[in-house]
């Protein structure tokens, strides 16, 4: 949940595998109702991905009929959406003196870590329940991918902007922000 709003999109295609375990003679559908779904009325659109309609968790109605006896079924699937941590915003950046073996090239070690206890004082709970990693592009933040591991001594250039990726710990959800370095 990106927004906070407490509501998600889904594929409900990508449940059909698990649900049918290899049967190839079911037709399955989705309905927001039981009623519906043993009426086999008001099937969701699967064609789309469906917007919950109520916050955090809904329970929406298979039902699963066999295309040559006609028999069928329903069972109750509920979706959760987690909430994802809120994007750091508004951070200061961090503002350094060139202060290596060559002043003048406005290039200079920082500890990025500085940064840290204002993103997680922007999330909800437990300061522990978050890891919060730096990068230095907007692709590998979304990515999660190749973190930067010296952040306690990392080398930026007068300009630079670092990106920082938040992930609650529980559920893997991310969001992520940046700031510069001056």
């Amino acid at each position: 949940d990106a927004n906070q709003d407490g509501f998600g999109d889904f594929n409900l295609n990508n449940l059909v595998p698990g649900l049918l375990n290899g049967i190839t003679t079911y037709d399955v559908s989705f309905h927001e109702t039981l009623t519906d779904a043993e009426l086999d009325v008001n099937p969701i659109p699967t064609s789309v991905n469906y917007t919950t309609i109520t916050p955090l968790m809904q329970i929406l109605y298979v039902r699963a009929e066999d295309t040559i006896t006609g028999c069928w079924n329903t069972l109750p699937i509920t979706l959760n959406v987690n909430p994802s941590p809120i994007a750091p915003i508004n951070l200061n950046p961090i503002v350094v003196c060139d202060q290596d073996s060559n002043p003048q090239n406005a290039s200079t070690p920082i500890d990025l870590n500085q940064q840290t206890a204002a993103v997680l004082a922007q999330q909800i709970g437990a300061a522990a329940n978050y890891t919060v990693e730096y990068y230095s592009s907007q692709l590998l933040a979304e990515q999660g991918t190749a973190p930067i591991i010296n952040n306690t001594n990392y080398i930026v250039s007068d300009g630079a902007t670092i990106w920082i990726r938040v992930e609650l710990i529980a559920t893997g959800c991310y969001n992520i922000g940046s700031f510069q370095v001056v």
